[in-house]
């Protein structure tokens, strides 16, 4: 079919089709089948099936050889294809008793687990059969809260590497103390880019912090503070001086005009004046807290790109901003289904894990809608009544336990929960979705 044109040009032709045409082109001809052993057309088929910029994937897969990364591409269509089928039947469910399990994290590419125990120790454990320890390390007791409602007087930034050999570093330490005499007790905080955002008590009123994690070109760290009134609130960093909060009745994008350097001599931020750049009451509220997709940035120092999601009892909500993040539409979408709060959010996917009555732990599998712009505001409605994309499935073995924490790696469909069944008694389990 291209016998008479470049192998440059071809490559161009492809780059850009959907996985599974870039998987039938394969067997087309010689010319297509050689060009096809490029990684290129395959990291741009991944990208747009996980919704992510180019950097993201080709860190996960730094060093991968084509058939991997054709074989991560396939894979992620799959899981796209069927995460939300009606009856999702999971392909494997192993269990693990870990009595001390506090909180866990699931890396991009479900092959690695973060766990962070009731004794202070932080382990990163290869997803296989006996989830081996593969490197460990100890921190101060009781600086990282399992529930989000949780509060703590510490909090720890570890900077988390796979290739070339597995590593856990401390990049951030920061206590009240070092705050001020005012602050008490951190309670959210997020990660995007090179920005650390964290909310806390402070003088009795809510104070949200943004602070760099990787020194400026100077060697110096930067950071500001703003006070504002939404005391238990999910935390989107869009870029060095924008932040949406939202919470069960209102979202909000603030912005303040800068950071300001840390010094040697006092760590406490600069508060500063803060605008509120876009505020949305919302119409649908139910009890309960909401859970946000990931941080998606173009570069370290750069902004978040695309829309974010928010999902929690009842309600999914999708936030587009513009490219230079002054405008922004909501999309709001009623989930009747979802009960729990604090559900696994992803870029395209969404986990819930809740006691139903009569059946016990239940899994709800949420596929968010695509959202486009609509040119006449007055005519969208503020809540639509479409249907969003949902499955559900139970574990017949552990359909008798509580979840405590989920989540979800969006790449494999695997997901990864702490399950309690009594005091002191929980287990690990570990879910291949589709």
């Amino acid at each position: 079919m291209f016998e008479k044109l470049p192998d440059e040009i071809v490559l161009q032709i492809l780059t850009g089709l959907c996985i599974r045409d870039l998987f039938n082109a394969q067997g087309t001809c010689a010319q297509t089948s050689r060009v096809l052993h490029e990684r290129g057309p395959w990291y741009d088929a991944l990208c747009n099936v996980l919704a992510l910029p180019r950097s993201a994937v080709t860190t996960v897969l730094k060093g991968a050889s084509v058939e991997e990364v054709r074989h991560r591409a396939m894979k992620a269509q799959y899981v796209n294809e069927n995460w939300a089928r009606t009856r999702v039947h999971p392909r494997h469910v192993r269990t693990y008793r870990w009595r001390g399990l506090r909180d866990i994290q699931i890396l991009p590419g479900g092959e690695w687990l973060v766990c962070v125990s009731m004794d202070g120790t932080l382990e990163m454990r290869k997803v296989e059969r006996s989830l081996q320890v593969v490197i460990a390390s100890r921190f101060f007791l009781g600086i990282v809260p399992l529930y989000r409602k949780t509060c703590c007087s510490r909090l720890y930034v570890y900077e988390v590497v796979v290739s070339p050999e597995p590593n856990l570093r401390c990049m951030i330490a920061i206590s009240t103390s070092d705050l001020g005499r005012q602050a008490r007790s951190f309670r959210n905080a997020a990660i995007s880019g090179n920005i650390l955002a964290f909310d806390c008590y402070w003088d009795g009123r809510d104070m949200l912090c943004l602070r760099s994690i990787i020194p400026n070109s100077d060697g110096v760290q930067e950071q500001a503070a703003f006070l504002y009134d939404k005391s238990n609130c999910t935390i989107h960093i869009l870029s060095s001086h924008i932040v949406l909060l939202a919470d069960g009745s209102s979202i909000q994008v603030h912005k303040i005009p800068r950071l300001y350097p840390v010094s040697d001599t006092n760590a406490s931020p600069e508060v500063v004046e803060n605008e509120i750049i876009f505020s949305h009451q919302l119409q649908l509220t139910s009890p309960g807290n909401m859970s946000g997709s990931p941080a998606v940035w173009d570069h370290l120092n750069g902004g978040h790109i695309g829309p974010m999601t928010l999902l929690g009892p009842g309600t999914l909500h999708i936030v587009q901003p513009s490219a230079d993040l002054k405008n922004y539409e909501l999309s709001t979408f009623r989930v009747p289904e979802i009960i729990a709060s604090y559900p696994a959010v992803g870029l395209r996917y969404g986990l819930s894990a809740q006691i139903e009555p009569g059946h016990g732990l239940v899994f709800r599998t949420v596929k968010h809608p695509d959202v486009v712009e609509h040119d006449d505001k007055e005519q969208r409605p503020p809540v639509s009544s479409d249907r969003v994309p949902m499955g559900h499935f139970v574990v017949d073995e552990i359909k008798h336990l509580a979840p405590i924490a989920v989540r979800i790696d969006e790449w494999t469909g695997r997901a990864c929960l702490i399950l309690e069944d009594g005091p002191d008694h929980r287990s690990l389990a570990i879910l291949d979705i589709v």
